[in-house]
């Protein structure tokens, strides 16, 4: 990874979806970690990351609809059912599994960028 040339689009893609597929499976893990492990760390710094850019896309009506599925399904402590989500946010089941979609590929760009600035020296 790091000895990525940045400015190719194909470094750029297979990073991001590696990163992608790390923080499917840290969300996967999740309830299962112990409060002080590195991925629960981790975790909780992109999920709050993604909530302090939710000012910045108020544009986007749904950003807080995902943001609020990605923790009610990984991050809350009891577990609740796809459909008790989908209600809780009024939401359908095919809007559900889109939204989780896009949420961990936003939290990706995250993690992304945030990698990419810590490293551009």
């Amino acid at each position: 990874i790091r000895n990525c040339d940045w400015s190719s689009d194909v470094c750029s893609s297979d990073l991001h979806g590696f990163a992608v597929e790390v923080i499917r499976e840290a969300l996967n893990r999740y309830r299962f970690e112990s409060a002080e492990s590195t991925i629960r760390k981790y975790v909780d710094w992109l999920v709050r990351r993604h909530a302090e850019l939710n000012h910045v896309m108020q544009q986007d009506d749904t950003y807080s609809i995902r943001h609020n599925a990605i923790v009610l399904e990984y991050i809350v402590k009891k577990p609740m059912s796809h459909v008790q989500i989908e209600k809780k946010l009024g939401i359908s089941d095919g809007t559900f599994k889109r939204y989780i979609d896009i949420c961990i590929h936003e939290l990706a760009d995250i993690l992304f960028l945030n990698y990419i600035s810590d490293n551009s020296v």
